[in-house]
């Protein structure tokens, strides 16, 4: 199995036990599906309940809350951050974690920062990468950070297409790590 972790905070994002699917070499499409999960659901055994001891049919009475989330985030802790607009996404996310993504490819020799026209390059391209996955459907997307809650790390975004939550990562600001 692999865990992709965000290459600032650390913070776990997703494990390929999702179905993920590649776009524009740059970007993992993830689809998620809304499950009930229970608030307190806690196993009667850690607090020394017997269901068999109990009966099958032994009911304590007790409603538990439940509340429907995107697989994805649920399972990974990701954490709704909010932004006002594109501008403030841009400025308090985007910016600086490009910065960071770009130093990362410099660093395993992918990218060469003294060239300045492969920088260029490869920032045109981003953004342009951007503009089509990300910042043309903004007023459609959730936001989610890592369990950390950083909004300078890496932010998830989450469309819905086809009523279906799909949730896209930036494939360069993931690093994949073996369990």
């Amino acid at each position: 199995m692999l865990l992709f972790v965000d290459i600032i905070s650390g913070d776990e994002m997703v494990t390929d036990a999702y179905q993920m699917e590649l776009k524009d070499d740059a970007f993992y499409y993830i689809k998620g599906e809304f499950r009930q999960y229970k608030s307190d659901d806690v196993d009667d055994s850690a607090i020394g309940g017997n269901k068999s001891a109990e009966g099958e049919d032994y009911d304590t009475g007790v409603d538990t809350d439940t509340t429907t989330q995107i697989d994805v985030v649920h399972d990974n802790r990701l954490v709704e951050v909010f932004f006002a607009d594109k501008k403030d996404f841009i400025k308090r996310n985007l910016k600086g974690f490009l910065a960071c993504v770009k130093k990362s490819k410099a660093d395993k020799g992918e990218l060469n920062l003294d060239d300045k026209c492969s920088c260029d390059q490869w920032e045109a391209g981003m953004n342009g990468l951007i503009k089509k996955h990300i910042l043309s459907e903004f007023k459609n997307l959730q936001f989610f950070a890592g369990e950390s809650g950083s909004e300078e790390g890496h932010v998830a975004c989450v469309n819905f297409i086809d009523d279906k939550p799909v949730v896209i990562l930036f494939k360069d600001g993931l690093k994949e790590v073996k369990m």
